[in-house]
C-alpha cells in the first residue's frame, strides 16, 4: 500500500457562515499556511473521506475547491515561516515538505537514552 502523500487544499467559499464550517472541518485534516490553504498528509482512502466532508459543506455552483498533490522531491522556496515561533514540525512527511517549501531548518532528532 502506498504511504501518505501530501496535498494542497486551497477553497474560495462565498457565504461567511459557510467558510467558517470549512475552515473548521479543514483544521482537523492539515496545517493551515493561510485562512483558505492547508497542507494536507493523506493516503488515497483518506482523501477521498476529506472530498466527501468538504463537498457536504460548499455550494459547488458558488464556491471553489482545488486540491493539488505536492510533489515528494527536494527543492522550494524561501518565505516566512507558517509556524509560530517555538513551534516545530519533525517527523512526518508532511513537516519534511513543508520544512523544504519554507526553508525552514529541522532539528537534528536523538534517540531517547
Amino acid at each position: 500500500m502506498a504511504g501518505p502523500k501530501v496535498w494542497l487544499v486551497a477553497y474560495d467559499i462565498r457565504d461567511p457562515k459557510r467558510l467558517r464550517r470549512v475552515h473548521r472541518f479543514m483544521l482537523n485534516w492539515g496545517t493551515p499556511l493561510q485562512y483558505s490553504v492547508f497542507a494536507v498528509e493523506a493516503r488515497a482512502k483518506d482523501l477521498n473521506r476529506l472530498k466527501a466532508g468538504l463537498f457536504k459543506r460548499i455550494d459547488p455552483a458558488e464556491d471553489d475547491l482545488r486540491i493539488y498533490a505536492i510533489p515528494n522531491r527536494g527543492g522550494g522556496w524561501a518565505g516566512m515561516a507558517i509556524q509560530k515561533d517555538g513551534i516545530i514540525l519533525t517527523g512526518s512527511p508532511l513537516a519534511r515538505t513543508l520544512a523544504s517549501l519554507h526553508a525552514i531548518p529541522l532539528p537534528e532528532l536523538k534517540p531517547e537514552k
